[in-house]
């Protein structure tokens, strides 16, 4: 609130090239996040254009487990497709965490299952270091 208050850009990124949003998106605070949207705050901007791992807000949400920040996300147009600097994206690194909610939704709303990070893994060989219940939910998808 203090940013619109203060009449601060949105989308302002702090000494690690983190906007507000991504902030909200990483630590569970819906609240703000939705405020930040309301206001005008950009989805895509990542972590910093030189920012050290170049993740979105959708791929911090998916991360942290939040899923009710993800699905504010994908009901605003966030970009499923899109990878990190290690090449993960939201579904590789909630498939990594074991966050089978989110997997679920995230392919729902069409993130696709075969993208391959930079070591050449996909979201199945993520989930299957952690979590049988993801790697199940993926394979029943198509992984």
């Amino acid at each position: 609130k203090l940013l619109i208050e203060q009449d601060i850009p949105l989308d302002s990124a702090d000494s690690d090239h983190r906007t507000a949003l991504i902030h909200a998106s990483r630590n569970d605070h819906y609240d703000v996040a939705k405020l930040l949207i309301e206001k005008g705050a950009l989805l895509l901007p990542v972590d910093g254009d030189a920012g050290w791992m170049e993740r979105t807000a959708l791929m911090f949400a998916s991360y942290a487990g939040d899923e009710d920040i993800v699905k504010l996300l994908i009901e605003r147009g966030a970009r499923l497709d899109l990878q990190d600097r290690n090449g993960k994206t939201a579904l590789i690194l909630a498939a990594y965490k074991g966050r089978s909610y989110i997997v679920r939704r995230l392919i729902y709303h069409g993130a696709p299952l075969d993208i391959t990070d930079n070591m050449g893994y996909t979201a199945l060989y993520a989930a299957d270091k952690v979590c049988l219940g993801v790697v199940g939910i993926l394979i029943e998808e198509g992984a």
